[in-house]
Formats: structure tokens, C-alpha cells, sequence
């Protein structure tokens, strides 16, 4: 699912197509059939690289929130060994992000190379770098230098 999700998006930033949105849902109704089954894929049942792909997979689950929702939900309640904590902090943010809430750790960017790229509105800005740092997340700054450049060289159409 995972090799799916990215070969559709280095396509689409490419140009060589356009979004197949029949990929993330055909994904995202697989992953929930998953979770009914297993719960969340943690690393003790699936390994690192599986729970990397099923975060991945929600991620970009931006048609079913409700989805992205509870798949957080069974991520928090699994002990931190069993989760990345970077995912979290994605996910958390996509989902403030669709609400149009603040985020907490500013993982979801917006604007372009020709405007350039920041974070989102900010929960708590004052503290951003330290809630970052205790998921394992750079500072903000070096965030978003590093998807400027990783953006500008055609990694992708735009930072999520």
C-alpha cells in the first residue's frame, strides 16, 4: 500500500499523472479492515517498516477523517516502543489541520517555493521546538529549511 501511495505522488509531483484518488481510498478501506482485525499495526505485530506504512497510509487518508481520528486514537493508546512518535505528531497536526485547528508541533506546511514555506497557525508557538524535540522532531526552523530544499529540487509538490 505504502509503495502505491508514494509511486502515485512522485507521479503526480512529476507530472507524469494526475492525483488517483482511487489509491488512498482503496488503501485507507484496507487499512480499515486492518485495525477492525489487529487494532493499530504496531512494531511488535507488523515491524517498523509495516507500522511506517500504515501510518502513511492514514496520513494521506485526508477523505476520511473520521478514519485519520481513530487511527490517533489507537496510536496514543499503545505504549510509546510501539509507535513512532513522529507519526503521531503528523498525524495529530493533519487532523488539526482538516479541523482547522491549530497544530501542535507544525509538521503540516504551507505555501511554495515561490512564496516560500512556513508552518500553519501554531497552538502554542512559544514552545513548538520543545514539543517538537519530545517527539523526536527537529526544530521548526530546520523543518522548514530542509523541505525548502527538499521541495525546491522537485521532492514533491508540496510539504505534508
Amino acid at each position: 500500500m505504502a509503495d502505491r501511495d508514494q509511486a502515485m505522488r512522485r507521479a503526480v509531483t512529476s507530472g507524469d499523472a494526475t492525483s488517483e484518488w482511487e489509491v488512498d481510498r482503496a488503501n485507507t478501506a484496507r487499512l480499515g479492515a486492518i485495525i477492525e482485525e489487529i487494532g493499530w499495526p504496531t512494531r511488535s505485530r507488523v515491524g517498523d517498516a509495516a507500522e511506517h506504512a500504515a501510518w502513511l497510509v492514514v496520513q494521506h487518508a485526508d477523505h476520511d477523517v473520521p478514519l485519520q481520528r481513530r487511527c490517533l486514537e489507537l496510536m496514543r493508546a499503545e505504549p510509546e516502543a510501539e509507535v513512532c512518535l513522529r507519526h503521531l505528531a503528523y498525524l495529530e497536526d493533519r487532523i488539526a489541520v482538516h479541523e482547522n485547528r491549530p497544530q501542535r508541533f507544525g509538521t503540516q506546511l504551507a505555501g511554495s517555493a515561490e512564496d516560500g514555506y512556513r508552518a500553519g497557525a501554531l497552538a502554542d508557538p512559544e514552545h513548538v521546538d520543545e514539543l517538537r524535540r519530545s517527539m523526536g522532531l527537529e526544530p521548526l526552523a530546520e523543518y522548514v529549511a530542509r523541505a525548502a530544499q527538499l521541495f525546491a529540487t522537485g521532492g514533491s509538490a508540496r510539504p505534508r
